[in-house]
């Protein structure tokens, strides 16, 4: 552990070398899974070992990521009643573990406890369910235990820092994924924008914009006519 020997916790090291945890609420094959997938990549390029747990197990595996299997078939260990937080201690120490990256208020908060005997570096991915927990004093200490918080917007950051006291250097702004592939104007040809247009009654001079929308939603669109 990055620890002397008075306790003292030490500067941090780059990732090369370092192993890190990722405790999720799930990994399927939802946007958020495929954004673990991806943080998983970039930790194995960097020369880091990566472990985490879910169901797209094949991929992970095959770019060099390490699954844990109890954490999966449970659910989380952070859902065992009782024998979770003993279960990651010892993850963490067996397996000498030097980041845990979380993701979601309930698995900040479990691995902030069990992880106070360790030296372990912290980092919480928050979502917009945190907004929920202003007053939660549990999440409140996760986050000021936390060397690094993720938030995917300016404004989620703000909201945070004002609510919990946070050093504003320790909050991160990650803006979420989007597949630029999919969303290239190129890769769409005319003749589907013709059908398309006829189908939504589209007329001419109009024009439809299209805003993504988070997890399963359908987009919103609107149709505006452009200034002349």
């Amino acid at each position: 552990m990055s620890m002397d020997a008075e306790g003292r916790r030490l500067a941090p090291r780059g990732l090369p070398g370092a192993t890190v945890l990722q405790i999720v609420p799930a990994l399927d094959d939802h946007h958020s899974g495929r954004e673990v997938l991806d943080l998983t990549l970039a930790l194995v390029h960097a020369g880091a070992r990566a472990i985490v747990e879910g169901a797209l197990v094949p991929e992970l595996q095959g770019f060099g990521g390490e699954w844990i299997a109890h954490a999966g078939e449970s659910g989380g260990f952070w859902r065992m009643p009782g024998a979770g937080r003993p279960v990651l201690a010892e993850l963490v120490a067996t397996e000498r573990i030097d980041i845990i990256h979380t993701r979601g208020v309930a698995a900040a908060k479990f691995a902030t406890k069990a992880i106070e005997p360790f030296a372990t570096r912290l980092v919480l991915g928050c979502g917009d369910e945190a907004l929920a927990h202003g007053r939660d004093r549990a999440f409140s200490r996760a986050l000021l235990r936390a060397d690094r918080i993720l938030a995917h917007s300016g404004y989620l950051a703000d909201l945070l820092i004002e609510a919990h006291a946070i050093p504003r250097e320790r909050a991160i702004v990650v803006p979420r994924r989007i597949d630029t592939a999919l969303f290239d104007p190129s890769a769409v040809g005319i003749e589907r924008i013709a059908a398309l247009r006829q189908t939504w009654s589209v007329q001419r001079g109009q024009r439809i914009v299209l805003v993504p929308a988070n997890g399963v939603h359908p987009c919103e669109w609107t149709r505006f006519r452009p200034p002349d």
